[in-house]
């Protein structure tokens, strides 16, 4: 009897204990209703396994936006599911990417929610730790890993940008945009406002587009032809062309990263008309412009430089020192500026019987002697475009005659003076115009220009890879009709963009046709402007493939500006 009653009170005391000891080890989570151990207990000594992650490992083309999860095999305990044991890393480089973690307890699911999108074609590696346990406190046995590639950006829904104050500003028109390193943008265009055309910008912060603003003096007469350059800290410089009454003048704002600074005057002799302004800038904040001014019988090519603080006090021609007899006219100035504020112009002038391309170098203290970077008799060359590398190699390309027809020509800066002039393309047999030319810093380089196709123009595109120009290929739909006025920008990775005005339902529409790296996509519409007409697309590309287009977008009674951005 006595051994009888021990023996339960024994089995009573055990009960007790190994409650107790359940107890002592359990959490009740209170978001899952879930309740687990920490210590390992009873005779579950099974690790959790990772049953399905999604996307699965080795995905592509990944959304962007969307929620990465893995779903374990068992009950999981929740708490052990945070943004400590639950990671998304960039693999080329390890950075981590912002996001909440949580856990439905009900599926046994993980779920990473990105605080923002993923960036474009990136391999990124998604890292479950062995921190997560199950109820019973088993770990995973080892960290599971997976990997993926986003996706490519898409255009999102056009927004105008301009103000038209209360409704006293009136039809807007050539639009520039410029984007820094943080995918903050500058636009600018000229708009009307009360009896004349003024200089207006935008600021887009990363998030939204602020209030349009005039940032020119408010005084003299209508204002043209503006221009941004914007470095990769949020610095810019706009330079346009404003009349005084009687000739235009080059003025310039500074945007410090936060305000645009007072309109100045940067060119010096205020007796002589100028026009057709540009303007580069380095990560420093330097920056030169170059324009088109009148010396009496024609026009040269005048530069500026701001060294950081001002601008120069004297603006100095900076072409060909040629004999009087054959000098003439000097147009359509384009300017690079590297990082150690070493800058390159190249523009069309006349000499004797044609028009011949011409380049300066400035050395960071002084320009040089200009020099021509072609020697072809045949006929007349125009329209030059620049580039610039990090390493400070340099390509133009511009359009050149050979007496019967007009085609794409190029030379290469190799870091210490210009190479041989040849031609982009042998065999394309219509004439070539309007070309662009983009680079990255590691000298990967895309050309896009207008070609005659039969009765019309098409858009086409060439790539410069390992020092020679690839095949020149057709980027715009197969129907397309009339198009013109195409603009490249290319990011780090060699990827690109090109926008391009296409009249097509009877109606002009802005296009656009993105390059992976190898190849072009299928041309698209960035909006559907039903009834309007869209012409002058501008675009712009940082390093990591955020971009920016923007255009005119004419309704039949007033010119707006409207802006896309590429995300």
């Amino acid at each position: 009897m006595w051994r009888s009653l021990f023996g339960s009170a024994s089995c009573r005391l055990g009960t007790v204990l190994l409650l107790a000891g359940v107890l002592a080890g359990c959490d009740w989570d209170a978001s899952s209703g879930q309740s687990g151990s920490r210590a390992a207990i009873g005779s579950d000594r099974t690790p959790p396994v990772v049953r399905a992650t999604d996307p699965a490992n080795g995905s592509e083309g990944v959304a962007r936006a969307r929620a990465i999860t893995a779903e374990f095999n068992e009950d999981i305990f929740a708490t052990t599911v945070n943004d400590d044991s639950f990671t998304i890393k960039r693999s080329v480089d390890g950075s981590r990417h912002s996001g909440v973690v949580s856990f439905d307890a009900n599926t046994n699911t993980a779920t990473f929610s990105s605080s923002s999108p993923l960036a474009m074609f990136e391999t990124y590696t998604a890292t479950l730790s062995t921190a997560i346990t199950d109820l019973s406190g088993n770990a995973l046995a080892e960290e599971h890993s997976w990997s993926f590639t986003s996706g490519d950006g898409e255009w999102q829904t056009p927004e105008p940008i301009e103000n038209d104050n209360n409704g006293r500003a009136g039809s807007a028109r050539t639009p520039q945009i410029a984007l820094d390193a943080a995918g903050r943008a500058l636009a600018v265009w000229a708009q009307f406002e009360i009896a004349r055309d003024k200089i207006w910008a935008n600021r887009f912060d990363g998030s939204e587009w602020g209030t349009a603003k005039v940032i020119e003096s408010g005084s003299g007469g209508p204002a043209s032809a503006p221009q941004i350059a914007l470095n990769a800290h949020g610095q810019g410089i706009s330079v346009w062309q404003q009349s005084n009454g009687s000739r235009n003048i080059i003025w310039a704002s500074r945007f410090d990263g936060s305000e645009w600074e007072a309109a100045e005057e940067i060119q010096t002799d205020l007796t002589r008309d100028a026009r057709a302004p540009q303007v580069a800038i380095n990560s420093d904040g330097q920056a030169v412009a170059v324009w088109e001014q009148f010396n009496g019988s024609g026009y040269d090519i005048v530069a500026n430089r701001f060294d950081g603080g001002e601008w120069g006090a004297v603006a100095e021609s900076i072409g060909p020192a040629i004999d009087d007899d054959d000098a003439g006219n000097a147009f359509g100035p384009q300017v690079v500026l590297d990082a150690d504020g070493q800058s390159h112009a190249v523009w069309a002038q006349f000499e004797a019987s044609r028009y011949r391309i011409w380049s300066n170098l400035f050395d960071g203290s002084d320009w040089g002697e200009a020099n021509p970077l072609e020697n072809n008799s045949a006929g007349s060359a125009s329209a030059p475009q620049i580039a610039l590398d990090a390493g400070g190699h340099g390509l133009a390309i511009w359009v050149q005659s050979d007496g019967t027809g007009d085609h794409l020509w190029w030379s290469r800066f190799d870091g210490s003076g210009w190479g041989e002039a040849k031609p982009v393309d042998t065999e394309s047999a219509g004439d070539a115009s309007a070309p662009q030319i983009a680079i990255n810093p590691d000298g990967q380089a895309l050309a896009v220009w207008e070609q005659v196709n039969g009765s019309d123009y098409d858009i086409v595109a060439s790539r410069f890879e390992s020092g020679e120009w690839g095949e020149v290929e057709s980027i715009v739909p197969d129907d397309a009709g009339s198009v013109g006025s195409p603009q490249i920008a290319v990011d780090a990775d060699g990827r690109a963009l090109a926008v391009w005005a296409q009249f097509k339902d009877a109606r002009y529409q802005i296009w656009a046709n993105r390059f992976d790296g190898s190849d072009w996509g299928e041309a698209e519409p960035i909006a559907d402007n039903s009834g309007v007409s869209a012409p002058a697309p501008q675009v712009a590309l940082n390093a990591e493939g955020q971009a920016f287009a923007v255009w005119q977008l004419d309704d039949g009674s007033l010119i707006d500006i409207r802006a896309s951005r590429f995300e």
